[in-house]
């Protein structure tokens, strides 16, 4: 995770985090500095290949396996050489937490994400 300045106490954009998944669970997100979250703002996914895939995204404790309990979205279908964008956001991801996701599909489905590194208190870290 890269921040433009993080001794700056605002809302700042954090650089687009781009990965390819894979058939086991893989990281997206999991660097939050302390006192601080990540708000997503948006999650596309792209199938890179020319057959249909399926992929599941979960929010959960980093540590923590992926569970039907913490899933965002599990077994969505994405037809070959398309995109899909999540109809969620913001989502907020604090200290300690992560998303992840795998596919049915090996390493042809990309997950980008894009938003903000936010106090978690921004009215009294500025005050």
């Amino acid at each position: 995770m890269s921040t433009k300045n993080p001794e700056v106490l605002t809302k700042q954009a954090f650089d687009p985090e781009v990965v390819t998944l894979a058939s086991a669970e893989t990281e997206i997100i999991s660097e939050v500095p302390a006192g601080w979250h990540k708000q997503i703002e948006s999650v596309t996914v792209a199938n890179i290949t020319g057959v249909a895939a399926a992929f599941s995204l979960y929010l959960k404790p980093q540590g923590v396996a992926a569970a039907a309990a913490n899933a965002i979205c599990v077994g969505v279908a994405i037809a070959a050489n398309t995109i899909y964008q999540l109809p969620i956001g913001p989502l907020y991801l604090p200290d300690g937490w992560e998303l992840t996701g795998l596919t049915s599909a090996g390493d042809d489905v990309n997950v980008t994400v894009t938003g903000h590194v936010v106090p978690i208190v921004e009215s009294q870290l500025l005050a």
